[in-house]
């Protein structure tokens, strides 16, 4: 199962995504800000285990906001092939231009479908070194759920 690292800091859109995730057969690790999520990748690294296979990540976090864990993750030989998703409810297009400089693989304008979020998540963990096929074929991550994201 794999497993995907979510970096938000309100704690009820960090557990509707995190049991959403959960429910689509992902294996989910959550930090409330970067500076969490990098502690977090660090330990994984520090003991060669439960490394996540990518990073959705909020992008205005108090400690560490998501455009600096994103240049932390894409500074780190280990963790710079991870796919990172930000979310934001910016969507200037500086905000979008910044993100994809530092090299984020997504950028989701919140409020999102639901449905929008699984299609980026499919389609990078598809697509990530190592990775055959969809992991999520035939889950249906909206059925019987009442999440609602912004």
């Amino acid at each position: 199962m794999p497993r995907v690292m979510i970096v938000e800091d309100d704690l009820t859109i960090l557990s509707n995504l995190s049991q959403l995730l959960q429910l689509s057969g992902l294996d989910v690790m959550e930090a409330h800000d970067g500076q969490e999520a990098l502690r977090l990748l660090l330990e994984c690294r520090v003991h060669d285990a439960g490394l996540p296979k990518m990073i959705v990540s909020d992008l205005m976090m108090p400690n560490m906001d998501g455009f600096d864990l994103l240049r932390a993750v894409r500074g780190d030989v280990y963790f710079k092939t991870l796919p990172f998703v930000l979310l934001s409810a910016r969507s200037d297009a500086s905000d979008l231009q910044q993100a994809f400089a530092l090299g984020a693989n997504d950028y989701l304008i919140k409020p999102f479908e639901v449905e929008q979020l699984m299609e980026v998540i499919r389609y990078h963990l598809s697509h990530s070194e190592g990775r055959k096929g969809d992991p999520l074929a035939g889950k249906d991550c909206t059925a019987d759920t009442d999440f609602f994201l912004e």
